[in-house]
C-alpha cells in the first residue's frame, strides 16, 4: 500500500462480550446490519426485538439467506 509505514502499526487483542440483539431490551426504530454474512444468525438473534417494533432494517450484503431469514419474519427488500 502507497505511504504504508509499519512503524505505526500496532495489532492489539480485544475480548467482546456477543450477546444475541434480543438479550438487549431495545425498542429500536433502525437496525443496520452489516455482518458478512452472518445475517442470519443476527435475525435468530433478534427476532422478538424484530417482530415487536419492527425496525426498519439496513442490510445491504443482498446475501440470500439474510433476505430469507428476514423475509420469513416478514421483512422485504427495498431500493432506490
Amino acid at each position: 500500500i502507497h505511504w504504508f509505514d509499519a512503524r505505526k502499526l500496532t495489532v492489539e487483542k480485544f475480548v467482546v462480550d456477543v450477546r444475541p440483539l434480543d438479550d438487549y431490551g431495545l425498542a429500536p426504530d433502525v437496525v443496520k446490519m452489516y455482518a458478512q454474512r452472518f445475517e442470519p444468525e443476527i435475525v435468530a438473534g433478534g427476532r422478538k426485538t424484530l417482530a415487536e417494533h419492527q425496525p426498519v432494517v439496513l442490510a445491504p450484503s443482498h446475501f440470500p439467506a439474510g433476505d430469507k431469514a428476514l423475509r420469513d419474519i416478514g421483512y422485504e427488500r427495498y431500493g432506490y
